[in-house]
């Protein structure tokens, strides 16, 4: 998981993971800073998707790990 700041970042990234021409393939992040991974898309071709997590995403994943750890 990459943490991406601005497009340049991600430019990078996309580019390490999947190659040359991977940001003409891929679509950007819809805002910045978000979290990134690669997902296997199709496992006949083996094809990677970018996942993006928002600010959001890793505050709805906290409060449950948070009301998780309180039962037990």
């Amino acid at each position: 998981m990459k943490l991406l700041t601005s497009v340049s970042t991600w430019r990078q990234w996309v580019r390490a993971e999947e190659g040359r021409f991977a940001d003409s393939q891929h679509a950007p992040p819809k805002t910045y800073p978000c979290f990134a991974y690669m997902e296997l898309a199709s496992w006949g071709q083996e094809s990677l998707r970018p996942m993006y997590l928002y600010a959001h995403d890793v505050d709805a994943m906290s409060i449950e790990l948070l009301a998780a750890a309180q039962r037990m």
